[in-house]
């Protein structure tokens, strides 16, 4: 994809983000069902992206130990379409993770995320999507669980 800024890791989220729409976001399913064609088509007509993918590559270097950028750039996009302001502020909580209390979402995210393991996609993004939850009712949140699907983003 000449000509695209961080352009491995937009056609990972872009990849996810297909697989994860295709299931109402409800879960990430088949993510090698996904095409390149298809990959190629949402990076180069959706902005929202390269967006969450600049987002990714700026965290990285604090994520690398529990998260590619791929799954943080696809948090990233799917919580931005929410509400973006609040998007930006849950994620440098989760992904940088400076001053955070024991009973915040943020924490309870972090260390799910450590726990996971390699791998783990689906299970990752459930657990950033639980903790989101949390934040946005100000509830506080002590382990993130993962359930096999994800919750409700509104």
């Amino acid at each position: 994809m000449g000509g695209v800024e961080n352009a491995a890791t937009a056609a990972g989220i872009a990849r996810l983000v297909i697989a994860i729409e295709r299931e109402r976001l409800s879960r990430l399913y088949r993510v090698s069902d996904v095409t390149n064609a298809q990959v190629r088509s949402r990076v180069m007509t959706d902005a929202a992206i390269g967006r969450s993918a600049t987002y990714a590559q700026s965290v990285c270097r604090f994520t690398k130990p529990f998260a590619s950028t791929a799954i943080v750039g696809t948090a990233f996009y799917l919580l931005t379409d929410v509400h973006p302001g609040d998007a930006r502020d849950y994620m440098d909580r989760v992904c940088i993770g400076e001053e955070l209390l024991r009973d915040s979402p943020a924490y309870a995210v972090r260390d799910a995320l450590l726990s996971l393991g390699r791998g783990q996609k689906g299970a990752k993004l459930e657990a950033i999507f639980r903790g989101w939850v949390k934040h946005r009712a100000g509830e506080p949140l002590k382990i993130a669980k993962v359930l096999g699907h994800f919750p409700e983003l509104d």
